[in-house]
């Protein structure tokens, strides 16, 4: 098959975990298939090249014209980030670019994830040439301008004002042969929320986590959080939590800011490691606390944990349990957003709570989805017969 992939971001670039599994995808699909990932670039970085080979993977990347890079280092102006959202619903200037890509290299299928920064282009070009799509959903963007659906410290229970526009293009715009979730969760809110054609294709293709772990004979810290630090992802639960156990050690990892540090200062037991590379970071953690105070689709430390052969102890949200679950995980839940439920969690959990080996293998995110993107051409092809 050829394949494009087209993503946000793609390495170096990364912000989260969406990317990495990109990447693994990418990587797999690679090693039988021909495989270009489109992709944006920081108009003002010149470590990367607008076209190049990373493994097998051929890579194209696109500078935005509009001066605003949707991943800021500071916070924009209310203004300009208006003006953003705004171009982000249709990005002309990307549809022209990706239209002359696809002609140029004609791919069998075309498989999107997240799509910030390109809009829903991809869909209008692909139906326009008539290559079928497999788009694969990593957060709530076509709901949720924020990606998150939570307003005010609340996670949505239904679509709000200044998400109508955003489903309304949804719904109006050109839909892929088939929409795949990392969870049942995040694809039954798109199908309760979104018009689907009725031989829309659905599935869910559960993440994986590729990396050789490293031995856990020297096992440093009670309690380890990696990830993002901010509210979504539950830092503050995680820091008032480690501030009543003042008996236990913990540790954090993560790209730090001025307000997380300001929190921990004067905490003796909590460890701030800064930047660090997963592999490294599980074999210090006896377990690992996920916080997360939103419906996060498919935490990506779940399954690297899981991998590592590390336990983890998780807010009792759907998303977080269904991974956790799928993965045959050894946890234990908390009520989101409340450091006293963790600490009870914590201070309750079994002597013997270690991992579990998964019974039976469980197939690669990219084995998944060549499985579907292979059906979707097999359908393709009995319907032009």
């Amino acid at each position: 098959m050829r394949i494009t992939i087209v993503n946000t971001l793609y390495a170096p670039y990364q912000i989260g975990g969406a990317e990495r599994s990109v990447e693994e995808i990418a990587k797999f699909l690679s090693a039988g298939n021909s495989v270009t990932v489109l992709t944006l670039r920081d108009k003002s970085d010149h470590t990367v090249q607008d076209r190049e080979f990373l493994a097998k993977v051929q890579v194209v990347r696109f500078s935005l014209k509009f001066r605003y890079w949707p991943f800021p280092k500071k916070e924009r102006q209310f203004f300009s980030r208006v003006i953003w959202h705004v171009i982000d619903l249709i990005n002309l200037q990307l549809f022209l670019r990706i239209f002359v890509q696809l002609v140029r290299n004609r791919p069998d299928v075309i498989m999107t994830h997240n799509l910030t920064g390109f809009s829903m282009s991809p869909w209008f070009v692909a139906k326009l040439l008539g290559i079928p799509v497999l788009h694969l959903l990593h957060d709530y963007n076509l709901l949720c301008p924020n990606t998150t659906m939570r307003r005010e410290s609340k996670n949505c229970t239904s679509i709000c004002f200044q998400c109508k526009l955003r489903k309304s293009l949804s719904n109006s715009s050109p839909k892929p042969q088939a929409f795949v979730g990392v969870s049942e969760f995040i694809l039954n809110r798109h199908q309760k929320y979104m018009r689907f054609p009725k031989n829309t294709t659905f599935g869910v293709a559960h993440g994986s986590a590729s990396f050789i772990p490293k031995s856990r004979d020297h096992v440093t810290y009670n309690f380890g959080f990696l990830g993002g630090l901010n509210e979504v992802k539950g830092i503050d639960v995680f820091i008032s939590a480690a501030k009543n156990l003042p008996d236990k050690s913990f540790v954090i990892a993560g790209k730090p800011n001025k307000e997380f540090l300001q929190k921990i200062d004067g905490s003796p037991n909590i460890v701030f490691l800064g930047w660090c590379n997963s592999v490294d970071f599980y074999s210090l953690v006896e377990v690992l606390i996920v916080p997360s105070v939103w419906n996060d689709p498919a935490p990506r430390v779940i399954l690297e944990a899981k991998h590592a052969g590390v336990p983890v102890v998780i807010s009792n949200l759907p998303t977080l349990v269904e991974i956790a679950k799928y993965n045959d995980c050894s946890y234990s839940v908390f009520e989101p957003g409340d450091p006293i439920s963790l600490v009870k969690a914590l201070k309750s959990l079994p002597a013997e709570f270690s991992e579990v080996k998964n019974k039976e293998y469980l197939p690669s995110q990219g084995e998944q989805l060549e499985k579907i993107l292979s059906q979707i051409l097999q359908d393709r092809d009995r319907a032009q017969l």
